[in-house]
């Protein structure tokens, strides 16, 4: 919540380090894990599980590669 009361719908966005602090720096850029490089390493991380679980082709798909297989055509039929 912000001053006075009023709610602050900003405030969720605010980049906040995790690990690290402004001590560390390396070519005058400072070094920290936020919780946006948090959120990017997780969506990374299911990406690539959802990927790695789509690769094993069947002859009859099971569940898993259908939903893949679902999902990508989605995403081309967006683009």
């Amino acid at each position: 919540m912000a001053e006075s009361g009023k709610i602050d719908p900003m405030h969720q966005f605010a980049i906040e380090p995790l690990f690290g602090t402004d001590h560390l720096s390396i070519g005058g850029f400072n070094i920290a894990f936020t919780n946006s490089a948090l959120y990017m390493v997780l969506a990374a991380v299911v990406l690539w599980v959802f990927v790695i679980g789509g690769m094993k082709r069947e002859l009859v798909p099971g569940r898993w590669q259908m939903a893949v297989e679902y999902m990508t055509g989605f995403i081309k039929n967006l683009l």
